[in-house]
This record gives C-alpha cells, structure tokens and sequence, in this order.
C-alpha cells in the first residue's frame, strides 16, 4: 500500500506564523516600552498585564481578519477558544519576558 502525501501548506504557514509573531512581539516593545522614563513606571505586573491584552488583541485581528475574511475559514467555538487562550499565553509571556528584561536593567 502506498501513501501518497498531499501537498500542504503547513510549513509555510508556520513560518509566517513566527515571523508574525517575531514581529508583533518587536511591535510590543515599542509600543509600550518607547521611552526611558515611562518604562521605569511600569511594574513586571503592568508589563504582564499590558502583554495579555497585546495578545488578545491580536487573537482578535487574526481570527477576525485573516481567518474569517482573508482566509474565508469558519472557526469553530472550542478552536477559537483555543485560538484565544494560545494568543493570552503569548501575551502574557512576552508582557512578563519585557518587564523582566526592564527590572534587570533597572538594578544595574
């Protein structure tokens, strides 16, 4: 018996994903972290919550935008929750990773 395989667009797909995410992730930090004096403001708490909403945000735009209109794709409920909950996670980690970053810089 031989498999055939059809072509997907899995690779090219994950690329674009981390790229999107590389840049969004670059888009972050200058939005919220732009000048010396309002990132000292900003506790690793805000950092993290900032982050969170990043991510949701984006969840948003992603499922919304590319999915649903450029894509013409229909998300079922539990994948959109999982959509959702993946874009939290990223947000919240990058909140976290650039306030972490931003104390580390502090104490020097």
């Amino acid at each position: 018996m031989t498999v055939t395989r059809t072509p997907t667009r899995a690779l090219p797909a994950v690329v674009l994903h981390l790229l999107y995410g590389t840049l969004a992730g670059g888009a972050f930090g200058g939005l919220v972290g732009t000048s010396e004096h309002r990132r000292r403001e900003r506790s690793l708490h805000l950092w993290t919550g900032l982050g969170a909403v990043y991510g949701l945000v984006l969840s948003e735009l992603g499922l919304h935008v590319l999915l649903e209109r450029v894509n013409d794709q229909d998300v079922p409920p539990d994948e959109r929750f999982l959509f959702h909950l993946g874009h939290l996670v990223y947000g919240l980690t990058l909140g976290a990773w650039c306030g972490y970053r931003d104390r580390d810089r502090d104490r020097q």
